[in-house]
């Protein structure tokens, strides 16, 4: 639950604990999850099953270890949004409950951006680094030149996040744009978004520590 700019800016976050020494192949593993979008792997491939969970885990690659803050920050915050909406079980892709969750991912991904300041060139750091599913190599790197392209500037907003979601997704996003514009307007449901990161950072350390 959360975008490729969260992402980046929570493995930044993690950096002392998970003691990474290839921070390039850290960072692409922090993203590599979500490049199922591109490569067409089912989502258990890379966030289920016989993955890498624990960041701080000593017998892990750096890309491993990256990819584990992913799906900490994944499961940890989809529990705290789904608290903000009150949303039990599954929901499916594209039905109302699926298009808040994803709102509210772009409604965090501007402030991850905000957030991140002159670490905003990470974005352009990261590529491709191996293929952990052997999934297609050219779709893997145009996963990543994805982000670099859509995140080369000093300001990004919800018109960034629509192209964004267009390229993966090839549907009609209206009507997800629209809520994610409805949520940008609500400050009151923009202050409980934005506390969430701090609160799975604060749940990392905990289980650090």
């Amino acid at each position: 639950m959360a975008m490729q700019v969260t992402h980046i800016r929570f493995a930044r976050e993690l950096l002392e604990p998970a003691k990474p020494k290839d921070l390039i192949a850290y960072y692409s593993g922090a993203t590599y999850p979500d490049s199922r979008y591109f490569t067409k792997l089912p989502r258990e491939c890379t966030h289920n099953g016989d993955v890498p969970r624990m960041p701080f885990k000593g017998a892990q690659s750096d890309f491993e270890k990256g990819w584990a803050t992913h799906l900490f920050y994944d499961e940890t915050a989809g529990d705290m949004l789904r608290e903000i909406f009150s949303i039990e079980g599954k929901y499916t892709y594209m039905d109302e409950n699926w298009q808040l969750m994803t709102a509210a991912k772009a409604v965090e991904n501007l402030t991850s951006y905000r957030e991140l300041g002159e670490d905003r060139d990470l974005m352009q750091k990261i590529r491709y680094t191996n293929s952990p599913n052997g999934e297609n190599v050219e779709a893997l790197k145009a996963f990543y030149v994805m982000q670099h392209n859509r995140y080369n500037t000093d300001f990004i907003d919800l018109d960034h996040v629509a192209s964004s979601w267009k390229q993966a997704m090839g549907e009609d996003i209206a009507p997800l744009i629209n809520r994610a514009r409805e949520m940008l307007e609500n400050k009151a449901l923009c202050t409980k978004i934005d506390a969430i990161y701090p609160a799975v950072v604060q749940q990392a350390y905990e289980l650090q520590s």
